[in-house]
């Protein structure tokens, strides 16, 4: 579960959740606490396994950790030491790793600067009388949302859409010409005329006069080109 949604802003009540999973002892809760990290306290103490992104925290990206009880045990995908098969463990990322405690270090419990984020968008909202519209729109509620996440729902009614017309295209129309061979010239409705150099199976490799287009590998029967003469 989710500690707090990336998009809405969510914030779920792990610390209640894990105290109802209590009663299921051969039960494992985990939470993604990465949108929550840095943000907002969090009680991991009835949460058996946590895991976060560093980038969401003032780190690198292609860091991460896993957080859990001391009684939890989780047996390694891939063991390192030898390589008797395709699959190595690797090396650590000494630096990423200490990137990720210099940013813990920096933490000072301070959430202040994330109700920020929200201030300017929520003043506006709120003073320019669109929340008093019941039904209009719905800004993040302080009891359900994290302030580190803006979000809103906004209802109203739309006018019908007419979906646009397309012209009626046939997916199975060819240019007719069942073979092409090394020195054939042809014209393409965008690339001009070339001269085919090569073909493989159905595609054949055209050589454009224009050097912008230079060489390309074309579907042989497309639609887009046409056999000409060889004069041409």
């Amino acid at each position: 579960i989710g500690c707090v949604n990336s998009e809405i802003g969510l914030r779920q009540p792990i610390e209640e959740i894990g105290l109802m999973l209590k009663k299921y002892p051969n039960v494992l809760f985990h939470s993604d606490i990465t949108q929550a990290v840095s943000k907002t306290d969090i009680d991991l103490s009835n949460v058996d396994m946590a895991s976060f992104s560093g980038h969401k925290l003032f780190c690198f990206k292609g860091i991460g950790g896993l957080i859990k009880k001391r009684n939890v045990k989780i047996l390694p995908l891939i063991n390192g030491g030898k390589s008797t098969t395709v699959y190595r463990s690797g090396t650590p990322q000494t630096e990423l790793i200490c990137s990720l405690s210099k940013a813990f270090d920096s933490f000072n419990n301070d959430y202040s600067y994330v109700s920020q984020c929200n201030l300017r968008p929520s003043c506006f909202i709120k003073e320019a009388g669109i929340q008093t519209e019941k039904g209009r729109v719905f800004y993040n509620s302080e009891y359900v949302n994290s302030q580190s996440s803006s979000s809103s729902n906004f209802s109203y009614k739309h006018k019908p859409v007419t979906p646009p017309t397309y012209k009626n295209i046939n997916a199975n129309a060819t240019n007719g010409v069942t073979s092409w061979a090394i020195g054939d010239r042809l014209e393409h409705s965008k690339f001009g005329k070339g001269t085919v150099v090569g073909t493989i199976d159905k595609l054949i490799i055209v050589q454009f006069d224009d050097s912008q287009f230079g060489k390309r590998s074309l579907l042989g029967t497309h639609i887009s080109i046409k056999k000409i003469d060889k004069e041409d």
